[in-house]
């Protein structure tokens, strides 16, 4: 039979759910780089897990006002979902909608639209790619730097376009996603395309760093600099330094409505893992 277990404390679900998420570290990487964060979002956390007698069933993150994060090698298990979804109804969350595996979301949406009489809409398909080795692109100029913060005007301008192009209902708004990036700077967390010139023409950042796999994400170069080949230099050199430093796969998330994106990364090295999707649940 399966039991439902909400963890209060962020402490009880590191200790007892992500060891078992840690055996599949790459398909977990976001709900284990999210755990990593908890303290920054106090009690405004929801942490549950559904097991049987063999072990975990399904997991659940959500951190308010972003969408639940699930995990589950039983995608369509609907005694685990409906598990969830009234524990979320009973205690009043705002669920706003799902990320996860494209089966587990859809699988999960079906369950929350029969349970709860609101339907919801499919949002952005992302496809998880993973790479251990570089495949240098095409030689070109400029050379990978990290940002300081006298790159901080520049970088808020880019931030705030990512935004608006990449990520429009980001719940954080533009203002929230640009002072997230403001701070990533200060992390050292941020890197650019930097021409002879000292002109930067493109930017990377490095996120949710798990004990042998590490994530790029706010790949982004202005429209005017675009078509030259400076994403794909800014991410390979990214990436091999990421390698150099010691993780064993670097991985990324792409909209599978780009085209380009999904091409320049398979060139470099990257490989497809999974789909991902977002539903967003009606009001």
């Amino acid at each position: 039979m399966a039991l439902l277990h909400v963890y209060p404390r962020a402490h009880d679900f590191l200790e007892q759910v992500v060891p078992v998420l840690e055996r599949k570290e790459v398909l977990n990487s976001l709900i284990l780089g999210i755990s990593q964060r908890f303290q920054d979002f106090a009690d405004r956390v929801y942490l549950a897990s559904v097991e049987d007698e063999q072990g975990l069933i399904l997991a659940a993150c959500m951190t308010p006002p972003f969408r639940i994060i699930l995990s589950s090698e039983q995608p369509e298990n609907i005694e685990a979902h409906e598990l969830i979804i009234r524990d979320l109804l009973a205690h009043g969350w705002t669920v706003p909608g799902v990320v996860a595996e494209s089966t587990l979301a859809l699988a999960f949406s079906e369950s929350w639209k029969r349970l709860t009489g609101r339907g919801y809409e499919i949002g952005m398909r992302e496809r998880l790619f993973g790479l251990t080795e570089v495949i240098p692109p095409s030689p070109g100029p400029g050379a990978l730097r990290q940002a300081t913060e006298k790159d901080g005007p520049l970088l808020a301008q880019w931030a705030g376009a990512f935004h608006r192009e990449a990520l429009p209902d980001d719940p954080r708004g533009e203002e929230g996603f640009v002072q997230m990036a403001l701070k990533r700077i200060r992390a050292g967390d941020v890197f650019l395309w930097v021409l002879p010139d000292g002109r930067p023409v493109s930017t990377a950042l490095k996120t949710r760093p798990l004990k042998q796999t590490i994530t790029i994400g706010m790949v982004y170069t202005p429209p005017e600099e675009r078509g030259h080949g400076y994403a794909s230099r800014c991410v390979a050199a990214l990436s091999q330094h990421l390698l150099d430093s010691g993780w064993s796969m670097c991985c990324l998330y792409t909209d599978l409505a780009n085209p380009v994106s999904n091409s320049i990364y398979q060139k470099i090295g990257y490989r497809p893992i999974v789909d991902a999707c977002e539903c967003n649940f009606h009001p």
